[in-house]
């Protein structure tokens, strides 16, 4: 069976790394004769942050819409041969098109591709949502069963009637987490046939201990201030406008400076995505910015290493406490049972931590305060031991209902 895997865009952002390598493994176990293609921008650079070719087994391929011009003509091309296909004649031996021709198969791995965001403009809402549709519409168009694969999704605003159709003639949704199933109501779409599984991730491997601390040390902290103090990590991109980005980025330095200089914490900053396709991208730019506001320098530090998702769930793994705008690190973070406090900038983060149980543990991007958020660190390690008491029973759960979502796409791909 030929498999393509689209929507994932780029291995830079750590959590859409998560989700693809785990969704590969996957894959490779529910389908061990499969071939596995996944579409990601500029592969020869996509190689150079994960060689998921190399490592992995799958052939990484260039997303049409890499080239704007090309994705139209090949969409316009793609409706007028609908024809020849109703006839019978299932290729036209269109070379760009081979890749979508040949699949049985097409898995959309968006995330929250089709969510709405708090804080965003409706034309950066288009964008996105044109983005991660072309794929999709394009699957419909040429008659391939289209997967909507553990996603986060609505409200689609403008996008609600394209996102009605697309669900509806999707040969599967799965979705990662409860929120999206209220707001899928609230869209007036019928969910009888949406699945709620989880986030690929909740199954991520965590890279062995030794890589971890060989890692730490050679990013100048010491192993001992792990013994010594309580450390809370803090995971932060640049994904607000650009007034609310600097009020986060201000709070989080005050949030640091408070930890460290009322309770005696050391802080670390741990970027989740590298700027080697988007420059924008960069955690990093994010963490040095914190840190110019940061007063307290002696107990703050800042990863500045590009590492794999395994690699970054092993850091996490040493934490007492995390914050994040991001929300796979937090995956990462419950995942080793260390609790967290996130922020959340679209309805995604309600969603996970309500699936972990954890609601009281989200701070909307409105009400960001940094005695809020301290206050909300300091409950978490008071609570930390029924945090972990409830982790230990739910993420079991949550880890079946992640590998459901084989489970069901092997039903589906049995019935076509």
């Amino acid at each position: 069976m030929n498999i393509l895997l689209t929507g994932a865009i780029s291995l830079s952002n750590k959590g859409t790394a998560a989700i693809v390598i785990s969704v590969i493994t996957m894959l490779k176990k529910a389908f061990p004769n499969s071939k596995i293609c996944i579409e990601l921008f500029y592969p020869e650079k996509q190689r150079m942050i994960i060689d998921i070719e190399k490592e992995y087994g799958v052939n990484v391929v260039s997303p049409l819409v890499q080239s704007p011009l090309k994705a139209i003509l090949l969409f316009l091309l793609a409706i007028l041969i609908l024809p020849f296909r109703k006839l019978g004649i299932k290729s036209l031996n269109i070379k760009k098109l081979e890749h979508y021709e040949n699949t049985d198969v097409i898995i959309d791995i968006s995330a929250e591709g089709f969510v709405r965001f708090y804080d965003e403009s409706y034309i950066q809402t288009a964008i996105r949502f044109l983005l991660h549709l072309y794929p999709v519409l394009m699957g419909l168009i040429l008659k391939k069963p289209v997967v909507l694969l553990a996603q986060s999704l609505a409200p689609f605003g403008i996008f609600r009637l394209v996102m009605k159709y697309v669900i509806k003639n999707s040969a599967l949704v799965t979705i990662r987490d409860p929120m999206s199933i209220e707001n899928l109501k609230k869209e007036g779409i019928d969910v009888s046939k949406v699945y709620l599984t989880a986030d690929p991730a909740f199954l991520l491997d965590i890279a062995p201990e030794n890589k971890v601390y060989t890692i730490l040390k050679s990013e100048g902290i010491d192993l001992d201030i792990f013994r010594k103090k309580k450390v809370i990590g803090i995971c932060a991109g640049k994904v607000l406008s650009h007034e609310k980005h600097k009020k986060l980025v201000k709070v989080l330095a005050e949030v640091a400076d408070s930890l460290i200089e009322k309770y005696g914490f050391a802080v670390v900053f741990i970027p989740h995505s590298s700027g080697k396709i988007r420059k924008t991208s960069d955690d990093n730019i994010v963490g040095i910015s914190i840190m110019k506001h940061v007063k307290n320098k002696m107990n703050f530090y800042l990863i500045k290493g590009d590492y794999t998702p395994q690699e970054l769930k092993g850091i996490i793994g040493k934490l007492d406490c995390l914050v994040s705008i991001r929300m796979h690190p937090v995956i990462s973070a419950s995942s080793m049972k260390v609790p967290s406090v996130i922020i959340a900038f679209n309805p995604k983060a309600y969603g996970l931590m309500k699936m972990l149980r954890l609601d009281n543990n989200v701070i909307h991007e409105d009400e960001l305060q940094a005695e809020l958020l301290v206050a909300s660190i300091i409950r978490c390690l008071r609570d930390g031991q029924r945090v972990r008491s409830t982790l230990d029973n739910i993420l079991p759960r949550i880890r079946e209902r992640a590998l459901m979502n084989m489970r069901l796409l092997a039903e589906i791909l049995n019935e076509q």
